[in-house]
Protein backbone atom coordinates (compact mmCIF):
# COMPACT_ATOMS: atom_id res chain seq x y z
CA UNK A 1 0.00 0.00 0.00
CA UNK A 2 1.73 2.90 -1.45
CA UNK A 3 -0.44 5.71 0.80
CA UNK A 4 -1.15 4.02 3.84
CA UNK A 5 -3.64 6.43 5.95
CA UNK A 6 -3.84 5.32 9.12
CA UNK A 7 -6.94 6.33 11.89
CA UNK A 8 -7.28 5.54 15.35
CA UNK A 9 -10.32 5.33 17.98
CA UNK A 10 -10.08 6.87 21.48
CA UNK A 11 -9.63 3.92 23.89
CA UNK A 12 -13.16 2.90 24.62
CA UNK A 13 -14.07 0.63 28.26
CA UNK A 14 -16.51 -2.05 27.74
CA UNK A 15 -18.99 -3.60 30.53
CA UNK A 16 -17.19 -6.91 29.92
CA UNK A 17 -14.64 -9.23 29.76
CA UNK A 18 -11.81 -9.60 26.95
CA UNK A 19 -13.06 -12.53 26.26
CA UNK A 20 -16.55 -11.98 25.71
CA UNK A 21 -16.11 -9.05 23.96
CA UNK A 22 -13.66 -11.32 21.45
CA UNK A 23 -16.48 -13.80 21.26
CA UNK A 24 -18.87 -11.57 20.71
CA UNK A 25 -17.25 -9.45 17.40
CA UNK A 26 -15.94 -12.22 16.17
CA UNK A 27 -19.35 -13.70 14.92
CA UNK A 28 -20.39 -10.83 12.46
CA UNK A 29 -23.71 -10.88 12.68
CA UNK A 30 -23.12 -9.29 15.91
CA UNK A 31 -21.21 -6.22 14.82
CA UNK A 32 -24.79 -4.65 13.32
CA UNK A 33 -25.18 -4.00 17.13
CA UNK A 34 -22.37 -0.85 17.24
CA UNK A 35 -24.00 0.91 14.07
CA UNK A 36 -26.50 3.03 15.59
CA UNK A 37 -30.39 2.34 14.29
CA UNK A 38 -31.14 4.18 11.45
CA UNK A 39 -27.50 4.94 9.84
CA UNK A 40 -27.04 1.88 7.88
CA UNK A 41 -29.18 -0.11 5.29
CA UNK A 42 -29.02 -3.21 3.59
CA UNK A 43 -27.58 -5.18 6.67
CA UNK A 44 -26.73 -8.18 5.27
CA UNK A 45 -23.99 -10.82 7.53
CA UNK A 46 -23.48 -14.35 8.27
CA UNK A 47 -20.49 -15.14 10.80
CA UNK A 48 -17.17 -14.62 9.14
CA UNK A 49 -18.66 -11.04 6.81
CA UNK A 50 -21.06 -8.70 6.76
CA UNK A 51 -22.26 -5.94 4.25
CA UNK A 52 -23.97 -2.70 4.68
CA UNK A 53 -24.78 0.73 3.15
CA UNK A 54 -23.64 3.77 5.25
CA UNK A 55 -23.98 7.36 3.98
CA UNK A 56 -21.57 9.26 3.07
CA UNK A 57 -19.86 5.80 3.01
CA UNK A 58 -21.98 3.88 0.12
CA UNK A 59 -21.23 0.18 0.61
CA UNK A 60 -19.52 -1.20 3.44
CA UNK A 61 -18.07 -4.70 3.11
CA UNK A 62 -16.11 -6.25 6.54
CA UNK A 63 -15.16 -9.76 6.55
CA UNK A 64 -12.41 -11.21 9.85
CA UNK A 65 -8.95 -12.14 8.22
CA UNK A 66 -7.52 -13.04 11.79
CA UNK A 67 -8.04 -13.07 15.54
CA UNK A 68 -5.73 -14.12 18.52
CA UNK A 69 -7.68 -15.25 20.94
CA UNK A 70 -9.03 -12.37 23.64
CA UNK A 71 -6.19 -9.54 22.44
CA UNK A 72 -7.00 -8.84 18.70
CA UNK A 73 -9.11 -9.18 15.85
CA UNK A 74 -8.44 -7.72 12.51
CA UNK A 75 -11.15 -6.93 9.65
CA UNK A 76 -10.25 -6.73 5.92
CA UNK A 77 -12.77 -4.58 4.30
CA UNK A 78 -14.28 -2.56 0.89
CA UNK A 79 -15.76 0.91 0.63
CA UNK A 80 -16.53 2.89 -1.83
CA UNK A 81 -16.53 0.17 -4.19
CA UNK A 82 -12.74 -0.45 -4.61
CA UNK A 83 -10.73 1.27 -1.27
CA UNK A 84 -9.22 -1.69 0.49
CA UNK A 85 -8.92 -1.25 4.38
CA UNK A 86 -7.96 -2.97 6.85
CA UNK A 87 -9.78 -2.48 10.25
CA UNK A 88 -7.79 -3.81 13.81
CA UNK A 89 -9.24 -3.84 17.07
CA UNK A 90 -6.82 -4.35 20.03
CA UNK A 91 -8.11 -6.03 22.87
CA UNK A 92 -6.44 -5.69 26.87
CA UNK A 93 -8.19 -5.94 30.05
CA UNK A 94 -7.71 -3.46 32.83
CA UNK A 95 -7.48 -3.87 36.48
CA UNK A 96 -11.04 -4.64 37.12
CA UNK A 97 -11.28 -7.76 34.15
CA UNK A 98 -13.31 -5.15 31.67
CA UNK A 99 -11.79 -4.72 28.15
CA UNK A 100 -10.35 -1.78 26.63
CA UNK A 101 -10.92 -1.14 23.35
CA UNK A 102 -8.51 0.49 20.78
CA UNK A 103 -9.51 0.78 17.00
CA UNK A 104 -6.80 1.48 14.13
CA UNK A 105 -8.29 1.87 10.69
CA UNK A 106 -5.63 1.56 7.99
CA UNK A 107 -6.45 2.18 4.19
CA UNK A 108 -4.74 2.72 1.01
CA UNK A 109 -5.37 6.91 -0.14
CA UNK A 110 -4.63 9.22 -2.50
CA UNK A 111 -3.86 12.38 -0.61
CA UNK A 112 -7.29 13.79 -1.55
CA UNK A 113 -9.51 11.24 -0.55
CA UNK A 114 -7.52 11.14 2.49
CA UNK A 115 -8.38 14.66 3.09
CA UNK A 116 -12.08 13.79 1.88
CA UNK A 117 -12.39 10.58 3.98
CA UNK A 118 -10.80 11.71 7.32
CA UNK A 119 -13.70 13.68 9.02
CA UNK A 120 -16.21 10.67 7.96
CA UNK A 121 -13.63 8.05 8.86
CA UNK A 122 -13.18 9.63 12.57
CA UNK A 123 -16.52 10.02 13.45
CA UNK A 124 -17.03 6.55 12.17
CA UNK A 125 -14.98 4.80 14.67
CA UNK A 126 -16.26 7.65 17.45
CA UNK A 127 -18.89 6.06 17.05
CA UNK A 128 -18.34 2.48 17.13
CA UNK A 129 -16.48 2.73 19.95
CA UNK A 130 -19.22 5.34 21.57
CA UNK A 131 -21.75 2.53 20.92
CA UNK A 132 -19.56 -0.82 22.41
CA UNK A 133 -19.08 1.41 25.52
CA UNK A 134 -22.83 1.77 25.75
CA UNK A 135 -23.87 -2.30 24.60
CA UNK A 136 -24.47 -4.27 27.54
CA UNK A 137 -26.20 -7.70 26.19
CA UNK A 138 -22.26 -9.21 25.36
CA UNK A 139 -23.98 -12.84 26.11
CA UNK A 140 -27.17 -12.17 24.58
CA UNK A 141 -25.29 -12.79 20.63
CA UNK A 142 -26.66 -14.02 17.36
CA UNK A 143 -27.46 -17.42 17.57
Amino acid sequence: MANLSQFSSRLAKLTCSGDEFFTFITDMRNFGQFIPSGSANGWHANEDNCVFTMAPMGEVSLKVLSKTRSSAVSFSGIVLVTTAFTLHVSIHEDENTKADVKLLMEADLNPMLKLMASGPIDRFLDTLVTEMENFREWKSQVP
